[in-house]
């Protein structure tokens, strides 16, 4: 049986690609975990988003890589980095990728809390997505080459 899902890759346009049930999952490590974090907190500091609580969990989150959930109000926000990924090519670009989408999600997210209670939920989420993925090819493309020039390429799991 085959399933077809997004998946987000290292260009992080978004691409259908076919998974067949059962795909081998890999684990994240401690050390991607570190780097995740680490990334995390560089982008917050880039974007000057220093009035919120945040939290970094490692934690099965189901079948996304990572997430992130905040409070407006409380200015509380949770990273969670999953526990298992699919078996592709999850190296130090990744991670740090993965780490920028979610701070861009923080970042938007207030104008997503503003439509909440409206119709127009779904809308509003797939616009703050198509400026997340415009934010991801611009400004992560660029700041990843020159804070990263040692990494060549994709670094694979062992």
């Amino acid at each position: 049986m085959v399933d077809i899902v997004t998946v987000k890759y290292f260009l992080m346009s978004e691409r259908v690609i076919k998974i067949k049930r059962g795909n081998r999952l890999k684990k994240t490590t401690k050390k991607d975990f570190k780097l995740f974090r680490k990334e995390c907190k560089w982008w917050l500091n880039y974007f000057c988003i220093a009035d919120y609580e945040v939290t970094y969990l490692r934690v099965d989150i189901g079948g996304s890589d990572a997430r992130c959930t905040h409070d407006i109000v409380a200015r509380w926000c949770t990273m969670r980095l999953n526990i298992e990924v699919n078996d592709r090519d999850h190296g130090h670009r990744f991670f740090c990728l993965v780490a920028f989408h979610e701070i861009c999600e923080l970042l938007l997210g207030e104008i997503g809390a503003l439509a909440e209670e409206s119709l127009a939920k779904n809308i509003v989420d797939t616009e703050i997505h198509k400026v997340v993925r415009k934010l991801e090819n611009t400004i992560f493309a660029s700041e990843y080459k020159k804070r990263h020039k040692k990494t060549k390429g994709r670094k694979r799991w062992k």
